[in-house]
């Protein structure tokens, strides 16, 4: 039985398992007939791996296109990758547009997609195909880091810690980089901004960090 895994199947948890690719590729057909955005964006996967099918990266292109078009957040979010910055795969430097890239990023982003909501708060915070607006950032940073997304939570900690946007707080920057490290990014220097807490603050807010579950309002402390 076979499984694909791609992002198709890890978003909508449904995948095709069928004992030939003849047969998961007649299921897509048939499912693109009925104008399923998630059969058109699993179809472009297929052709920009080469899984099943002859590995075709303008074909790939295409079916993300048609995929977005009909509302695939996933598709939104690989087009808007794709004119953001250079894949030698996909695009040429040439097809870079940054602007095309926010707006693909906006459509996925206002659908929940996180990946695309971090990706937004990039663009406002660098000023990259949108006029930079550090609190607009931070609204898109939040609701990625809701749910769970990592890269959201560790930029979050970034801007409480240098006071970008918002108040210097580093019970809050600290509480940032403990999620963050609970993904396994191990780069985080939890002992720096431990340095600079008192014991009192320090267990409160690993404490904080560590009750905090996917989905709940992001933790907060005052100082």
């Amino acid at each position: 039985m076979m499984q694909y895994g791609s992002s198709y199947v890890k978003s909508f948890n449904e995948p095709f398992e069928c004992a030939t690719y003849e047969t998961d590729l007649e299921i897509l057909r048939n499912l693109i007939e009925k104008g399923d955005p998630r059969a058109h964006y699993e179809l472009g996967y297929l052709y920009e791996k080469g899984i099943g099918l002859p590995n075709d990266y303008s074909k790939a292109v295409c079916w993300y296109r048609s995929a977005a078009e009909l509302g695939s957040a996933e598709a939104q979010l690989r087009l808007g990758l794709m004119y953001s910055k250079y894949d030698c795969m996909l695009t040429t430097p040439q097809t870079i547009n940054h602007r095309i890239a926010f707006n693909l990023f906006y459509r996925s982003a206002v659908q929940e997609n996180a990946a695309a909501e971090n990706q937004l708060g990039n663009m406002y915070s660098s000023g990259v195909g949108v006029e930079r607006d550090h609190h607009e950032a931070i609204y898109w940073y939040r609701r990625a880091a809701i749910q769970g997304n990592p890269d959201s939570h560790f930029r979050l900690s970034k801007i409480y810690k240098n006071a970008v946007g918002v108040k210097k707080n580093i019970v809050m920057a600290y509480i940032f980089e403990v999620l963050c490290s609970s993904h396994g990014n191990h780069e985080m220097n939890l002992q720096d901004s431990c340095n600079k807490l008192s014991l009192d603050q320090t267990l409160k807010a690993f404490a904080i960090a560590k009750s905090w579950r996917v989905g709940n309002s992001l933790p907060s402390y005052d100082i």
